[in-house]
Formats: structure tokens, C-alpha cells, sequence
């Protein structure tokens, strides 16, 4: 997915903005997290990849360069040692703005 431009109101969504979006990829087994949390960064324009299990997040991490990940219960520490990687949960996704917050406080 490619980033969008689009003017925005809020400050805290330039980090998905324009040509140095951060590329995120979200790496959780909760499927309707999963999907929350990729719909969400992609509405901000973020470059975003998901994947629910260990062996895809592998792939993916082969394959690509991520600048943050997201992850619930899979244990990526081993693969992702210059990556930054947020633990995400319901409670992270249902405190209104707080997760997109956390994202662009991360990719700064």
C-alpha cells in the first residue's frame, strides 16, 4: 500500500504523511485486532503489511524493512533487533486517539 497525501488537521497524523512514511507491519494472531489496527493506520496513510502468524512475519521481515511493528502475542524479539516493536491490545485500540499517538510518537 502506498502512503497518501492528504492535508490533515491534526498534527499527530503527519507521521504517515507524505513520501517518508513510516512502514509498519502488523503482526498479530487476534484477527479482529489485526484488522483494526492495519484499517486504522491505513486510513492515516501509513505504508502498512499484516500478518497473522510467526512463519509470515518472518517472510514479510526477510522480504522488507520496517521502521515499527506491531505485534500481540508473537514473540519477534529475535528477528527484529534495530526495529522497534509496540505491544498492541484491545485496550491500546479502544483509548480513542491514544494509539495513533503511541504510532506517530514512535516514527518520530
Amino acid at each position: 500500500m502506498s502512503p497518501r497525501n492528504r492535508n490533515r488537521s491534526n498534527p499527530d497524523e503527519e507521521f504517515c504523511a507524505g513520501e517518508s512514511a513510516g512502514f509498519i507491519l502488523v503482526a498479530a494472531v487476534d484477527s479482529p485486532l489485526r484488522t483494526e489496527a492495519f484499517q486504522r493506520l491505513a486510513a492515516l496513510g501509513c505504508r502498512v503489511d499484516a500478518v497473522g502468524d510467526l512463519q509470515a512475519a518472518e517472510r514479510r521481515l526477510l522480504k522488507d524493512q520496517y521502521d515499527l511493528i506491531l505485534t500481540d502475542e508473537l514473540n519477534l524479539e529475535s528477528l527484529t533487533r534495530e526495529v522497534k516493536v509496540i505491544e498492541i491490545n484491545t485496550e491500546l485500540l479502544e483509548a480513542g486517539d491514544s494509539f495513533e499517538k503511541t504510532i506517530g510518537r514512535e516514527l518520530e
